[in-house]
C-alpha cells in the first residue's frame, strides 16, 4: 500500500474509546492503536463505571504513552455505550474523530486507510461538509481465529447502502470502523435518549446532511465472546425465523428505530429539504396508522432493510 504522506498538511485524529470491565482485551485494543502507520493521534478514555481492574490498566497506558492517552476524569457513572460515546464526542476538538471498542483489533493500517477516503471525499466536498468514512471487519472468536474474512457478507448487508430511507430501519455502518469529520460531529451532537446507538445515528445524520465512504476491506479484527454488548449474528433464514419467534423483542426493536427516528425529525425537521421532511413525517408517524398506511408508507419512501427475508419480517411485524 503506498504511504499517506500530509507532511505539514497532517492532521489530529481523536480517538474514542468507551470502557466498561475491559480488562481481558483491552491491552490488545490499545498496543493496536499504538501500532498505526498514521502517528498523528490521540486516544481520549472514558470509563463507563467498571468494577474490575480496567481502570488500572488504562492508567498504566496513561502514564507510559503521557499525551496520546488520555483518561477524561469528569464523571464516571454507567451510561451504557450509546450516552457514553456521545459524552466523549463533547471533548473532542479535532478535526477528525474516530471510534475504538475496548475488544477489538485495529490493523496497522486502519487509520492510514481511513484518512485517505477522507482526503478523496474531502477535495469532493470540501472539508467543512459534514463525511463520515467506514469500512469492513473481520469476525474473530476470543483467540483471534478468523470466523469470517467479511463481517458484512456475513450479516449479508451492503456497506454503500447509504441513504437515509435505506438506514432508517437497518444500521450499515458499524462504529469501530468509523471516521467522521469535526463538521459531521458539530451536527451530530448531543446524542438524544432514544438514538439506538452512536453509529446509527451518526449515520442518520451523514444521510440527511452529509455523504458517507466505504472502504470495502477489512480493517478491524471484531472479536466476539460472552461478553459483548453487540455481536455479529449470521443472517440466514434460520436467524430471521427466530426473530420472528421472539416476537416481542423483534417488535421492541423495531419500535426503538421508529423512536430513532422521531428524535431525528424533532432536532432537524425545521432543517430538512422538502422531500425528506415529507419522509421523516411519514415514518415518524407511521405507529399510528392502520395495517394497510404502514406498508404504504414503507413502499412510497422505499423504506426498508437489507434482502427479500428481511423485509418480509419487516412487513409482517410493522
Amino acid at each position: 500500500m503506498k504511504p499517506l504522506i500530509l507532511k505539514n498538511n497532517k492532521k489530529m485524529v481523536n480517538i474514542l474509546l468507551s470502557t466498561y470491565n475491559s480488562s481481558a482485551y483491552l491491552c490488545e485494543q490499545l498496543d493496536s492503536i499504538i501500532s498505526q502507520t498514521y502517528t498523528d493521534w490521540c486516544v481520549f478514555i472514558r470509563d463507563d463505571g467498571s468494577t474490575n481492574d480496567t481502570l488500572q490498566i488504562i492508567n498504566k497506558y496513561v502514564d507510559e504513552y503521557s499525551g496520546k492517552i488520555i483518561l477524561i476524569q469528569a464523571g464516571r457513572e454507567n451510561l451504557g455505550p450509546c450516552q457514553s460515546y456521545s459524552r466523549l464526542l463533547e471533548f473532542s476538538t479535532a478535526d477528525y474523530i474516530m471510534f475504538a471498542d475496548q475488544d477489538d483489533i485495529w490493523i496497522p493500517e486502519k487509520l492510514e486507510i481511513c484518512m485517505q477516503e477522507m482526503h478523496k471525499m474531502e477535495k469532493q466536498y470540501g472539508t467543512s461538509f459534514p463525511l463520515l468514512v467506514h469500512t469492513d471487519l473481520k469476525v474473530v472468536n476470543k483467540n483471534l481465529q478468523v470466523l469470517q474474512d467479511s463481517f458484512m457478507s456475513y450479516q449479508n448487508i451492503s456497506g454503500y447502502r447509504d441513504q437515509t430511507h435505506q438506514l432508517l430501519l437497518q444500521n450499515s455502518i458499524t462504529g469501530c470502523t468509523v471516521l467522521m469529520n469535526k463538521a459531521l460531529k458539530d451536527i451530530s451532537i448531543p446524542i438524544p435518549n432514544r438514538a439506538c446507538m452512536h453509529d446509527w445515528w451518526l449515520a442518520l445524520v451523514a444521510s440527511l446532511f452529509g455523504k458517507i465512504g466505504f472502504v470495502d476491506k477489512a480493517t478491524v479484527y471484531y472479536r466476539q465472546h460472552d461478553e459483548n454488548c453487540l455481536g455479529a449474528q449470521k443472517s440466514d433464514a434460520a436467524y430471521l425465523i427466530s426473530k420472528l419467534k421472539n416476537f416481542r423483542e423483534s417488535k421492541r426493536v423495531l419500535h426503538n428505530a421508529i423512536f430513532q427516528s422521531i428524535s431525528l425529525n424533532e432536532r432537524y425537521g425545521a432543517i430538512l429539504k422538502s422531500d425528506q421532511k415529507k419522509m421523516m413525517d411519514s415514518f415518524s408517524n407511521i405507529l399510528n396508522k392502520g395495517f394497510i398506511k404502514k406498508r404504504l408508507i414503507l413502499l412510497k419512501y422505499g423504506i426498508g432493510k437489507f434482502g427479500i427475508l428481511r423485509n418480509l419480517g419487516l412487513f409482517l411485524l410493522i
